[in-house]
């Protein structure tokens, strides 16, 4: 049988290319003849690079942006042949944005990380 595995990341858990990983090595366990083709998705969001990258190879280069209080936070720009793919989650992600009563361009509090 041929089976088509294409999840998209479980938030805070799991890459799309890790869970992909994760359900084809339980499939594996239960019908180890089957052809598995792993196909991890994005809707563009978090993770959005690492699926590119996973199914278009390439170089990731590690870089530091600016996020949307100004601090500096890392990211990672693709590179295949000519064409370069940024992903806008790493430097304006929801998980960048600060926890509600938190003024916008004040310190972080305490215990708060980007």
């Amino acid at each position: 049988m041929r089976v088509l595995i294409a999840p998209d990341s479980f938030t805070g858990t799991l890459s799309a290319v890790q869970a992909a990983e994760a359900i084809a090595a339980g499939w594996r366990d239960t019908a180890p003849d089957d052809e598995l083709i792993l196909a991890p998705l994005s809707d563009g969001g978090p993770g959005f690079t690492d699926v590119l990258h996973a199914c278009l190879g390439g170089e990731l280069i590690a870089l530091t942006v600016h996020g949307p209080r100004g601090e500096q936070v890392p990211a990672s720009l693709l590179r295949v042949g000519e064409v370069a793919y940024l992903e806008s989650a790493q430097a304006a992600g929801l998980h960048l944005i600060p926890p509600i009563g938190v003024t916008p361009g004040s310190p972080a509090p305490s215990g708060w990380e980007s």
